[in-house]
C-alpha cells in the first residue's frame, strides 16, 4: 500500500513493508497507563469487605434502638394522658435522632449495591464516589475507536478494494469487491497475503503514521490560522492609516473638521507642519500627518495602545512620533516670552486694566501634572494630593497667556519653592526693565507687582491675600480685588486642560517626553489666543524713581487702604 504526501495537501499514506513479516502484535500490554485502566475495569477491587458487612449490622442495631425508643415513648405519653398529636410529635423526635448517624452509613450501602447491579450487567466503574452525582443509568455509551484500552486498530472484517485505472475517469474511484473475509480468530488470519501486509502496516496507525499525519495537518492548520489573522490585521491597519489620511485632508480642507478633530487652527497647524518638514526625519507618515497624530493624542487623551490602533501602525512609532513633534514645536514656536521692556510689561498690565481687575504685571500659579513615577525615584514625585506629578508654574497675563513658565519640579515641591528658584524671581528681584513705580492718584504712588495666592511669600514686588481670620473692611475688598485677577491663571490652566485633554490623566510616556508635551502645549496655548488689539490705559501714568513703601506689608496696607477708598 502506498500513497503520497506533500507540505500543502497532506493525506494519509502507509508505508508497505517489502521485508518478511516476522509477527503480528494481536494484545496491548497491561504495562502502559491505558493497560493499567483496561486492568482495573477488568479486575476492580473487591466490594465485599467486613466494613461493609457491619454497616448492615450498625444500621440494624440503630433501627432496634430507634424502635425501642418510640414503643417506650408511646407508652409513657399515653399513661400520662398526653394527646395524640403530642404523643406522635415525641415519638418521630426519638426516631429523627438517630437518622443523623445513620445517613452516611446509607449512602455507602446504597453505594456499594449500585456497584453490584452495575457488576451484573457487565458495567465496571472505577469511581464508586461518583454514584452518588450520576443517577440513574439508562444508556452506556462506548467510544467507537477503543481509545480507552488500546492504540492500535481491530480487525473483525476485512474487505478487499481495486482501483479502477482503465481511464482517467476512474483513476480516482474505489470498487468494493463481493469477497469478505471475516476474522474471528487468531487462526483466521490469511498469513501471506496482502492483507496481512495491509494489518502489519496498519496496526501502528494510530500510533507513529497517524499522529505525525495529525501533527502536520494541526501545525498547518495553525499557520494558516496565523497567516488569516495577519492578512485581517494588515487590512484593518491599512483601512485605519486610509481613513486617518483622508482625514488629515478633509481638516486642511474645512476649518471646522481642522477645529474639532484636531482642536487647532490652520495657522497652528500650518506652522507645527512646517516646523516638522525642515526636520526631515524618516518616517512613514508626513510632516502634516504626524502633527495631526500629535494633535489627536492630546486633545482626545487617548491611550499609546489605543491611538496606533486607531491608525495603523505601531505602538513605539507613535510614542517616537509624539516625542518628535514636541520637541520640534518647543525649538520652532516661540510663543512664551517674558517682556523685555518697560513698554511691554505695561502693555501686561493694560490686559487687567482692560478687564477692569487690578493693575498688575501677571498672575502667578502652580499646576500638577500627572505622571507616572520615574525610575529609581522613590517618593520625590509624590506630592501631597497622593499621586506623582510635576509642577507647571506659570506667570500669566490678563488675556489667559502664558508670559513664563516652569516645568518639571517635583511634585513634593511647592509652588513657593519652585518660584523662590525660579528666573522668574530673579528678573523681578533685579527690577530689570520692570516699570518704573507710579502714581496711581494724586498723591499714591505703587509699584508693579505680580499677584499669587497665599502660597507664596510676600514682596515689593509680589502681593497675596490677607488672612481670613478677623479681616477688616479694606482688606476684605483687597482680598476680592486681588482674587479677581489671580484667578486668571485659574482660568489659564482650566483652558489649557480642556483643549488637551491629555492633562487630565496621568502621562503614561517617559518623565522627558512629559516635560516636552507640556511645554508643547503651552506654547500652542499661546499660538490659539487671539491678539487684541492694543489699547494704552498707562499711556498717562506719571512715573517716579524711589519707592515709597519699605516692606511689602506696609505696601500692602496702603494698597488695600487705596482700594477700600476708591
Amino acid at each position: 500500500m502506498a500513497g503520497f504526501e506533500t507540505s500543502q495537501s497532506p493525506f494519509l499514506s502507509l508505508r508497505s513493508y517489502t521485508k518478511d513479516i516476522m509477527a503480528i502484535v494481536l494484545r496491548t500490554a497491561y504495562s502502559t497507563l491505558k493497560g493499567q485502566l483496561v486492568r482495573s475495569i477488568m479486575y476492580p477491587k473487591p466490594v465485599d469487605f467486613r466494613f461493609t458487612k457491619d454497616l448492615f449490622k450498625f444500621i440494624l442495631f440503630l433501627a432496634c434502638i430507634s424502635g425501642c425508643g418510640f414503643i417506650y415513648t408511646i407508652c409513657v405519653m399515653i399513661a400520662r394522658g398526653n394527646t395524640l398529636r403530642r404523643i406522635i410529635v415525641r415519638s418521630l423526635d426519638i426516631i429523627t435522632i438517630t437518622v443523623p448517624p445513620a445517613l452516611p452509613a446509607a449512602m455507602s450501602v446504597g453505594i456499594i449495591n449500585a456497584q453490584l447491579r452495575l457488576k451484573k450487567k457487565e458495567i465496571f466503574c472505577i469511581s464508586p464516589s461518583t454514584i452518588n452525582t450520576c443517577g440513574a443509568i439508562n444508556v452506556v455509551c462506548f467510544d467507537k475507536t477503543g481509545t480507552l484500552t488500546e492504540d492500535g486498530l481491530d480487525f473483525h472484517v476485512v474487505r478487499p478494494v481495486q482501483q479502477g485505472l482503465e481511464n482517467e475517469e476512474k483513476a480516482n474511484k474505489i470498487e468494493f469487491l463481493d469477497e469478505m473475509t471475516e476474522l474471528k480468530s487468531r487462526e483466521g488470519l490469511p498469513f501471506g497475503g496482502d492483507i496481512v501486509k495491509a494489518i502489519a502496516t496498519c496496526h501502528s496507525l494510530t500510533s507513529s503514521t497517524f499522529s505525525s499525519l495529525a501533527k502536520k495537518k494541526k501545525l498547518l492548520k495553525r499557520r494558516r490560522e496565523k497567516e488569516e489573522k495577519l492578512e485581517k490585521r494588515r487590512d484593518f491597519k491599512r483601512n485605519s492609516l486610509n481613513h486617518f489620511r483622508r482625514l488629515c485632508i478633509e481638516a486642511k480642507k474645512d476649518s471646522s473638521i481642522m477645529k474639532s478633530a484636531l482642536g487647532v487652527t490652520h495657522e497652528v497647524f500650518g506652522e507645527m507642519s512646517r516646523a516638522m518638514s525642515e526636520a526631515r526625519y524618516n518616517c512613514k507618515l508626513a510632516s502634516e500627518e504626524q502633527v495631526a497624530l500629535f494633535l489627536i493624542f492630546t486633545t482626545s487623551g487617548t491611550s499609546y495602545g489605543k491611538l496606533a490602533l486607531n491608525i495603523g501602525i505601531s505602538k513605539s512609532s507613535v510614542s517616537t512620533i509624539i516625542g518628535r513633534v514636541a520637541r520640534r514645536v518647543n525649538k520652532r514656536f516661540r510663543q512664551i516670552r517674558l517682556p523685555e521692556t518697560p513698554e511691554k510689561w505695561r502693555e501686561v498690565e493694560d490686559s487687567f486694566v482692560r478687564r477692569k481687575l487690578l493693575r498688575t504685571l501677571g498672575a502667578l500659579d502652580g499646576k500638577h501634572v500627572r505622571i507616572r513615577a520615574p525610575p529609581s525615584s522613590g517618593s520625590l514625585f509624590h506630592n501631597y494630593k497622593y499621586f506623582y506629578s510635576f509642577i507647571l508654574l506659570a506667570l500669566v497675563d490678563g488675556d489667559g497667556r502664558f508670559l513664563y513658565i516652569d516645568i518639571g519640579s517635583p511634585g513634593s515641591c511647592n509652588d513657593a519653592t519652585v518660584y523662590n528658584s525660579s528666573q522668574l524671581k530673579l528678573t523681578l528681584d533685579q527690577s530689570k526693565n520692570l516699570p518704573k513705580p507710579s502714581y496711581w492718584n494724586d498723591d499714591e504712588v505703587f509699584p508693579s507687582f505680580i499677584v499669587a495666592d497665599g502660597a507664596f511669600s510676600l514682596a515689593q514686588n509680589l502681593m497675596k491675600p490677607f488672612c481670613r481670620r478677623n479681616m477688616s473692611d479694606e482688606e476684605f475688598v483687597f482680598n476680592t480685588s486681588l482674587s479677581a485677577a489671580r484667578v486668571k491663571s485659574e482660568h489659564a490652566f482650566g483652558l489649557l486642560s480642556s483643549r488637551f485633554r491629555i492633562l487630565r490623566k496621568e502621562l503614561e510616556c517617559q518623565y522627558k517626553t512629559s516635560v516636552n508635551i507640556v511645554h508643547a502645549l503651552c506654547q500652542i496655548h499661546n499660538a490659539l489666543i487671539p491678539i487684541t488689539a492694543k489699547t494704552r490705559t498707562c499711556e498717562d501714568l506719571e512715573e517716579v524713581d524711589v519707592v515709597p513703601y519699605g516692606t511689602g506689608a506696609e505696601q500692602r496696607d496702603f494698597l488695600a487702604y487705596h482700594l477700600f477708598n476708591k
